[in-house]
Formats: C-alpha cells, sequence, structure tokens
C-alpha cells in the first residue's frame, strides 16, 4: 500500500487558550531520551530476578530495577514536550485525519488540540492517516478507535501495532446523525442516502421508517454532503453532522436520526516521541500490546498481573497474529501511570510472562462532554 493524496487546508481556529494553560504549569521541565517503547521479555542482562515467593516489597524493588529507568526516560520526554507546544505559537499545528471537512474526525482534532491553529491534512484512508504522521508529513493525527454501538475500529488497532506511533490523549466524540440534502430538497423528495457504512448502520430504524430511500456507501461523512453538493441531485441525501452541513451549505432535512442517543466515538491522538502533550482531565490510562506464550493458562496469567495489584483494566481487545493461524496479540488499557508502585510491578511480570510486549502510550481525556468524565 503507499500514501495516497493529501489535501491541506488551514483551520480558521487561532487562539491562546491551549499555550496559556502550558505555559502556566508549574515545575521543571526535565529532558530526556525518547521513550523505548519494545520491553524486552527478558529483560536487562543486570536485571535481578524475583525469588521465588519473594515478598511483594521484594518483588516491587526487583520490578523497579527493570522499569524506573524506562519510566524516567517516558515521563521526561512527555514534560520536555509540554515546553514545545508552548514554544511554538507562531507556527500551524499539522494533523491528519481520515476524511474531508466536516467529518466527525475534524470535531475530534478541534476538541482534542482546542487553541492550536490547525492545518489540516485530510487523508482517505486510516492507512494513510498513519503514514502522514510515520513520514513527518504533520505533527499529529487524530484517529477513532472504539464507538459505543459499533465497537473497535479494528483497522486502527493493526495499524497501532505497524505504525508504532505514540498515543498522546483520548477524546469523546458524541455522533449525531442528520439527513442533509441540497437546499430546497425535501425528505418526500428523497430517493438514496450516501454515507460511511458505519454512520449507516446507526440509522437502521429511520431507513426502515422510510423503505424509500436506499443507502449506499461512501468513503466518509462528510465527504458525503460534498458529493450531494457536488452532484446537484435533489433526490440524493448524505447522513452526516450539522457541522458538515453547514460546512459545505447543506440544508439539515431531518435531525438526529441515529438509532441510539448514547452513541459515542472515542479518538485518540497520536505524535512522535517528543511531540507536545496536551493537558487532560480525570485518570490516567495506559495502553499496552501483548503477545502471550502459547501454553494453557497463558491470557489468565497475564491478567493476574493487573488484577492481584488492583489495577483496574478498562478495555481488552484481540487481533489475528499475522503469520500464526488462530493466535492472537491483546491490546489492554489500564488506568494508572508506569511509573506508579503496582504499575510498574504488574509491566515487568508481565514482560516476564510474554513473548512480546509494547508500551503504546499512557494519557489523559481531553475535552470530554460532561456526561463522559471518567473513566
Amino acid at each position: 500500500e503507499g500514501a495516497g493524496a493529501h489535501v491541506t487546508e488551514v483551520g480558521e481556529q487561532s487562539d491562546e487558550t491551549v499555550l496559556a494553560a502550558f505555559e502556566s504549569r508549574d515545575g521543571e521541565i526535565e529532558h530526556g531520551a525518547p521513550y523505548p517503547q519494545v520491553h524486552n521479555p527478558g529483560g536487562p542482562r543486570n536485571a535481578k530476578p524475583i525469588p521465588k515467593g519473594a515478598a511483594p516489597e521484594v518483588a516491587l524493588q526487583s520490578a523497579h530495577a527493570v522499569t524506573d529507568p524506562i519510566i524516567k526516560c517516558h515521563l521526561a520526554a512527555r514534560r520536555s514536550s509540554l515546553a514545545v507546544w508552548g514554544g511554538n505559537r507562531m507556527t500551524p499545528t499539522r494533523v491528519a485525519f481520515q476524511g474531508a471537512r466536516g467529518a466527525f474526525s475534524e470535531e475530534a482534532c478541534r476538541r482534542i488540540l482546542a487553541g492550536a491553529d490547525l492545518q489540516f491534512e485530510h487523508c482517505q484512508r486510516f492507512f494513510d492517516t498513519f503514514s502522514a504522521l510515520h513520514d513527518g508529513l504533520v505533527e499529529y493525527a487524530v484517529i477513532p478507535i472504539e464507538n459505543t454501538l459499533h465497537g473497535s475500529v479494528h483497522e486502527n488497532y493493526d495499524h497501532l501495532m505497524h505504525f508504532n506511533p505514540s498515543i498522546l490523549a483520548e477524546t469523546q466524540i458524541r455522533i449525531v446523525h442528520n439527513l442533509i440534502g441540497r437546499p430546497g430538497a425535501t425528505i418526500e423528495g428523497i430517493g438514496c442516502a450516501i454515507s460511511h457504512p458505519v454512520a449507516l448502520a446507526q440509522c437502521l430504524e429511520f431507513f426502515r421508517r422510510h423503505p424509500g430511500i436506499r443507502v449506499e456507501s461512501h468513503y466518509d461523512t462528510g465527504g458525503s454532503v460534498r458529493t450531494v453538493m457536488e452532484r446537484g441531485d435533489a433526490s440524493l441525501a448524505a447522513v452526516a453532522s450539522s457541522a458538515a452541513a453547514e460546512y459545505y451549505g447543506a440544508t439539515i432535512l431531518e435531525a438526529s436520526i441515529e438509532d441510539d442517543p448514547e452513541n459515542f466515538t472515542r479518538f485518540f491522538l497520536l505524535g512522535r516521541n517528543g511531540a507536545a502533550v496536551p493537558d487532560g482531565e480525570g485518570p490516567t490510562k495506559t495502553s499496552l500490546v501483548f503477545v502471550t506464550k502459547n501454553v494453557a493458562g497463558a491470557l489468565y496469567n497475564c491478567m493476574s498481573a493487573f488484577a492481584l495489584r488492583n489495577i483496574n483494566l478498562t478495555k481488552i481487545e484481540s487481533r489475528p497474529l499475522k503469520g500464526r493461524p488462530f493466535e492472537y496479540r491483546f491490546y489492554v488499557d489500564i488506568l494508572g501511570e508506569p511509573d506508579d508502585d503496582d504499575c510498574a510491578a504488574a509491566i515487568h511480570s508481565l514482560e516476564q510472562m510474554t513473548e512480546l510486549l509494547v508500551v503504546l502510550g499512557s494519557y489523559r481525556s481531553v475535552g470530554l462532554p460532561a456526561s463522559r468524565v471518567g473513566p
């Protein structure tokens, strides 16, 4: 696969809100090397093995012998990156997302990078979004990772492993779908609605009530509105956000046609090591991916590394392991930072039981809706 075409457009928002927030942070800025994300299951050569049956405090000391140097580098890189955000105020922030103007991913960009002067890189595919970040075309990428109705965006979990960016922050967007047509169009005159297949699947009840409207898949919600306006066909409608309708000068024929109002999508802000990190709220999450050994009870033992230390596991996702049919790698989100004593011990314990362990990032939520604040 190769990178697709990118269309660059300068965002309209430009203020000092985020810059001022970072400048007001207390404490010294520590500088350090980028966080080495891949944990060697065998550990460093000078790591002391945990004695069998050792007391918890002994196990913690052994865990810290392996984990502390990694954690210190990780935290130093994150603190150093805060200075980058505040010191680069005259340069637009380049961010990639999949879709056209008015896509829900654009709303996520504006929320998670609020106050920044944004320059968008629109990508047709998720692969292109990750490639733009990997190739240095942008400083950030924003990708959807999970929807409360549709479930996980499996493709993006695979890209996280392939490209190995850092997860810097997350946010959640309330998804409100609208039937959108050209000015002067009526809902009675609509014969076809186009949108991203996930968006169409979230509006099944509406289309059951309107059997005369057939549906067709489109690569993007925002792009579907642009297509409606470009084709000039009053019988064609799109399913997308109100922002897309406003941006392209279209008309909302019926609002909030989604099946379930509790429809939220979780987005990740991705960057390279050393990228500036927006200030967040709520508990810190850490995302990991690991491959277990193919032995009885392997996943149970891995999960016990968290359960025995009372670490809350907020998500687990399995994906096929390429080249090894019917074997899997596991993505998990936990509440806690790698420098917490319990988390440090859990990561050390996990790396002893796995063939591969990667820390994808530690991050907090940014700009959550009021009803969604919390783990």
